[in-house]
């Protein structure tokens, strides 16, 4: 199975992402804040980490750049869920070695293209 480490402080995002994606046969982790994140990242195996860019402890690009400097996690890939979707900030992100962009509002059929774009032909 498919395990994603989605990084959201916002419950009710997290209680719907948790309720959808398991309906498409992946097993999510919750994590609220950056710190929590990277716990669960160094004590568990992720194929995937959805992250939001505002978080309680740090910007989410400061995860995503942690996440691609540590050997354990530098090939995860990663999928930035956010609301923030100016041009500066999407550039950021794909400098660090983000996989995929997402603008919130987004739809389920983006955020599932978004998915298999990352996991390829898992």
């Amino acid at each position: 199975m498919i395990r994603i480490l989605f990084v959201e402080d916002e419950i009710d995002i997290v209680k719907f992402m948790v309720d959808f994606l398991n309906q498409k046969w992946y097993q999510v982790i919750p994590a609220t804040t950056g710190k929590e994140a990277l716990v669960l990242l160094q004590e568990d195996v992720f194929d995937l980490a959805i992250v939001d860019l505002i978080l309680p402890d740090m910007n989410g690009n400061e995860l995503c750049a942690m996440i691609r400097h540590n050997n354990k996690t530098k090939r995860l890939p990663i999928i930035v869920s956010t609301g923030i979707g100016d041009p500066l900030t999407q550039k950021i992100s794909k400098d660090i070695g983000v996989n995929e962009f997402l603008v919130k509002p987004y739809t389920s059929e983006k955020l599932c293209v978004a998915i298999e774009n990352c996991l390829g032909n898992r």
